[in-house]
């Protein structure tokens, strides 16, 4: 079980779908304990995490809602969704607006506490 932490939750945006973020975020979600991570929610496309890996369990999050249980079984996604295919290496330049997207969403969450 990851330690408990006297910090909020951290709120990681998507960046380009189609790039390393969602390996990254996997990843970490995957070794969380291992490397005491805290909590954070995803701001992103839950097409492009399940692309890198489709077993990895995800958790729909709204404003408003405990992450730090969630985070514990499933990564904590705030959808935001690309309306395109996504392939892991091909960058798409439709992506932009739901990634400028992502980042507004991540920083509203943030300075709402």
């Amino acid at each position: 079980m990851t330690p408990k932490l006297d910090i909020k939750p951290l709120a990681i945006t998507m960046g380009e779908p189609s790039g390393i973020g969602p390996e990254l975020i996997v990843k970490l979600w995957k070794d969380r304990e291992k490397l005491s991570l805290p909590p954070f929610v995803y701001f992103g496309a839950a097409d492009a995490l399940k692309t890198v890996d489709s077993s990895v369990p995800l958790a729909p999050m709204a404003n408003g809602v405990d992450v730090e249980p969630t985070f514990q079984t499933a990564i904590p996604v705030f959808e935001i969704s690309t309306g395109t295919d996504i392939t892991l290496g091909t960058p798409n330049n439709k992506n932009g607006r739901a990634v400028i997207k992502s980042i507004d969403e991540a920083v509203k969450a943030a300075q709402a506490g």
